[in-house]
């Protein structure tokens, strides 16, 4: 088997088995480990760029995905809003599903602060205000 044959793997081996078996050979086994070195920095280059060029294909995969994902499921970016603690005054940002769950420890203090959310009329009954119209029929919340 001549040596354009085999694989990286085997050239090495054959290189070790020559050493072992002619000591006396190191003007020989040199250049062969050279060559074997060479060979072996071109694949390692070449794999390089393989990986480039795969990692440039993924990120556009995944733009794409993202793209499709959005027109199918929207936007899913969530508002985000600045809190202070008022017990020791530590900034935080928060986002409406903590709103919404009506409570967050502080990480400063560890205080539990709670959030009430108030109505928004206009997007239930119409009212720009219920507090300045009274009662206006919404059901499931109060004005207070």
């Amino acid at each position: 088997m001549s040596s354009e044959d085999m694989n990286i793997f085997d050239r090495a081996e054959q290189l070790n088995d020559l050493a072992k078996r002619n000591p006396e050979e190191t003007g020989t086994l040199l250049l062969q480990a050279l060559e074997l070195l060479e060979e072996m920095a071109q694949t390692v280059v070449g794999l390089e760029a393989d990986l480039a060029a795969l990692t440039e294909q993924v990120d556009d995969l995944d733009d794409d995905f993202q793209e499709i994902c959005e027109d199918i499921y929207g936007e899913d970016e969530d508002e985000i809003f600045e809190v202070e603690c008022p017990n020791c005054g530590e900034r935080m940002q928060i986002d409406e599903g903590i709103l919404e769950d009506g409570s967050i420890t502080c990480p400063g203090c560890e205080e539990l602060l709670e959030f009430e959310l108030g109505c928004d009329c206009s997007d239930c009954c119409g009212h720009d205000d219920c507090k300045d119209h009274g009662d206006c029929g919404c059901k499931g919340h109060d004005h207070e």
